[in-house]
């Protein structure tokens, strides 16, 4: 029985971790259908200046509600300090002050919003998956986005997903 348990945890915890990610409409943002259209994308953003880059993702915003688990949609609408719901890469990501200050609210408020929903649900005897990992999931997308579009690309290895598909 307490193996079944930990079965139905481990399930609920995994699906978490894939729905909790915001899932972006992909007309929102456009995708290279061949190689060369990939290789002219690429070449063109790493001529672009920072300023450019910010201006490409201006609108590309960070978090949709829609697609993302309650608990963590419910903490990151409620949790005051960030604008999260107008939030965009071309603001989050225009310099390290405004990236930590992110990076800061979701490791701070917002985590402990989650963690304290998590504690209320075991307190009334039910099975509470741990949304931790979809957080840190989400924050490492924003962080990769950033990397990227901050990078100086002398040595570009990879363009992330545009999306969170």
């Amino acid at each position: 029985m307490v193996q079944l348990l930990r079965l139905v945890a481990f399930v609920a915890s995994l699906a978490a971790v894939v729905h909790a990610v915001p899932v972006d409409n992909p007309d929102d943002h456009s995708v290279p259908n061949s190689q060369e259209e990939y290789e002219a994308e690429e070449a063109a953003f790493k001529t672009m200046s920072l300023e450019q880059r910010l201006e490409k993702h201006a609108n590309h915003k960070i978090y949709k509600p829609e697609g993302t688990v309650k608990c963590m949609r419910e903490c990151l609408e409620s949790t005051p300090g960030y604008p999260i719901l107008t939030a965009t890469y071309g603001e989050a990501c225009k310099n390290n002050e405004t990236t930590r200050a992110l990076e800061n609210w979701l490791e701070g408020e917002v985590h402990s919003c989650i963690e304290a929903k998590r504690e209320a649900k075991k307190k009334q005897d039910k099975l509470s998956p741990n949304y931790a990992p979809s957080l840190d999931l989400f924050f490492t997308k924003v962080d990769d986005m950033c990397t990227y579009i901050q990078q100086d690309f002398q040595d570009m290895d990879y363009m992330p997903m545009d999306t969170w598909e």
